[in-house]
Parts: structure tokens; C-alpha cells; sequence
């Protein structure tokens, strides 16, 4: 619930929150982590605020990446499916995009 909060007022807890609000999505917790990092590294230099609220907040852990590869079967099952899942994982598959990616296009 940060949303409303103007910059110069939040605060480390407020960050920690909404950080922690995600502990089911441990990839993008600590993706959060790092924009709002970033994001306030560069209010900083830019003197937007005085002092970084995130510094002293301890970075989520890095997650594990995963060995998941589709068998001959399941790529086989995958270009017999119809419907807007089946044309993403096919574009996914096909050019090595990750979903989100895939389902941003225009």
C-alpha cells in the first residue's frame, strides 16, 4: 500500500511490506526488490528524496533456476493444442521468450 504515499514520505517498513506481501512469489519479490532499488538510486541522485528508504532492507534471496524440459510427448501434445495458452507456449517454445514477454506483444 504504497500507491498513495508520496516518495519523500515513504518509509523502509512500507517498502518491507509490500515486498513481503509477495513471499508466495519468490522470483518476483526479489525482482521487486530491484526495481524499487533502482528506482529510488535514482530519485536520490536526482534529489527527488533525501535519503533511500530501501538501504538497510535486506535483499530477497536469489531463487534457484529450474531444469524443467518438455519431453518429445509434451512439444508433440503442445502444436496439437488450440487456443490463446497453447499459441503462447508455442511462441514461448519457438523463440525462447519467456510467457510474459510473449503475452505483451502487440
Amino acid at each position: 500500500a504504497c500507491g498513495s504515499v508520496p516518495l519523500i514520505d515513504l518509509s523502509r517498513r512500507q517498502i518491507a511490506n509490500l515486498i513481503d506481501g509477495l513471499s508466495d512469489k519468490p522470483a518476483t519479490r526479489r525482482q521487486l526488490y530491484l526495481y524499487i532499488s533502482h528506482f529510488l538510486t535514482w530519485c536520490l541522485g536526482r534529489e527527488l528524496i533525501d535519503t533511500n528508504p530501501i538501504l538497510g532492507l535486506q535483499p530477497p534471496k536469489p531463487v534457484e533456476a529450474r531444469e524443467r524440459i518438455l519431453t518429445d510427448a509434451e512439444i508433440a501434445e503442445l502444436s496439437r493444442a488450440d487456443g490463446t495458452i497453447a499459441t503462447i507456449a508455442k511462441l514461448s517454445l519457438l523463440t525462447a521468450q519467456r510467457k510474459g514477454s510473449i503475452e505483451e506483444m502487440r
